[in-house]
């Protein structure tokens, strides 16, 4: 019974985190997501019409060592840490923090 408790804390640490942390980065990560989408709609739109052509195996390889790596190292991290509980929180409030706001832009 201990163990449940400490996990709802936990969670709730995180929700409040999260909250925090998504109310005051989603104007960042909305402007990237339209930085980083807009040349990749460029690329898809030059592709199709044949006027370049793109290497995606060589952009798949490139994403493959550089970004999977990275990422696959702060799961490892945070699944054997002790605020593997948070976790969960932090998603949640980081997607209340979207969903609670008025204004997407």
């Amino acid at each position: 019974m201990d163990l449940n408790i400490l996990a709802i804390t936990k969670i709730g640490l995180g929700t409040f985190m999260g909250l925090a942390i998504g109310v005051l980065l989603r104007f960042i990560l909305i402007k990237v997501l339209i930085i980083v989408g807009i040349p990749v709609a460029i690329l898809f739109f030059l592709d199709y019409s044949g006027i370049y052509k793109v290497n995606w195996l060589l952009l798949n390889e490139r994403w493959q060592v550089y970004v999977i790596p990275p990422v696959m190292d702060v799961y490892n991290y945070f699944s054997q840490h002790m605020l593997l509980g948070i976790i969960p929180g932090i998603i949640i409030g980081f997607s209340m923090g979207f969903i609670l706001t008025r204004k997407l832009l």
